[in-house]
């Protein structure tokens, strides 16, 4: 038994290291995906839904969303905005409902919008967004979410 503990303690670096280039090579894709800024004209600007408080406050997260969003609308990027986010269970409101809230505080064309208030995964809200702008004759949006998202919110919509 100890000459077997002795070839383990021996060799532990091994699977450290592989264990520690997995992990780098994982970070290092995410790191490249979070920066990348492809967005490009579009028909409408998607924003994913996230929880609606972080205590007594609107979730800064959500916000930010939001904000960014208002902000590629003024710049031309697309004229509608689909606003994805059903109920998450802390609120009788729909994440959509609350970010147009937001958005009529930011002076967005409140024309535009389009709320999406079924969803309650990343999945769903890239899934019935899209098929609310295939309705609305819509070929292409930008999805926005936070940077930490990003890659899955991606690797969702490429599905």
């Amino acid at each position: 038994m100890a000459k077997y503990l002795r070839i383990l303690f021996r060799f532990w670096k091994i699977p450290l290291v592989v264990t520690a280039g997995f992990y780098l090579t994982v970070v290092m894709r995410i790191a490249g995906m979070v920066y990348s800024d492809t967005k490009v004209n579009s028909d409408a600007i998607l924003v994913l839904g996230a929880k609606i408080y972080k205590g007594n406050d609107y979730n800064p997260c959500l916000v930010a969303r939001v904000k960014h969003v208002v902000v590629l609308q003024k710049q031309g990027f697309a004229e509608s905005l689909i606003l994805s986010g059903g109920e998450d269970g802390e609120s009788k409101a729909t994440e959509a409902e609350v970010m147009a809230k937001i958005v009529e505080t930011q002076g967005a064309d409140e024309n535009k919008i389009i709320l999406e208030e079924e969803s309650t995964s990343t999945h769903e809200n890239i899934a019935n967004s899209i098929t609310l702008a295939k309705q609305q004759g819509m070929d292409s949006v930008i999805i926005v979410t936070e940077p930490f998202h990003a890659p899955r919110a991606s690797m969702v919509a490429m599905k």
